[in-house]
């Protein structure tokens, strides 16, 4: 049987796992993306470090939702990358 802990432990690996796929996908990336987006990441990628230090020691709701709106601004940050300059 799996505690309420143990279950947010694994949203919280997976939450992670996910951050930091994103991240390697976006550095891929980077060196196609306009100043603006460069900007957008550098300001990301230092919370990116951070979270991956934090969550790794807390585990509780407040973790989860923090990681789940910075894995959020992440995608929106890569969805842009991938949108045709025009669209801009």
């Amino acid at each position: 049987m799996m505690t309420d802990t143990h279950r947010l432990k694994e949203t919280l690996h997976d939450g992670l796992s996910e951050l930091q796929r994103l991240r390697d996908e976006i550095r891929l990336e980077l060196h196609l993306a306009g100043m603006e987006a460069r900007e957008r990441w550098w300001t990301l990628e230092p919370k990116i470090l951070d979270a991956e230090q934090r969550f790794a020691r807390e585990v509780n709701e407040v973790s989860r939702a923090a990681l789940e709106r910075l894995i959020g601004q992440v995608r929106t940050l890569r969805d842009t990358m991938r949108e045709p300059p025009s669209k801009r």
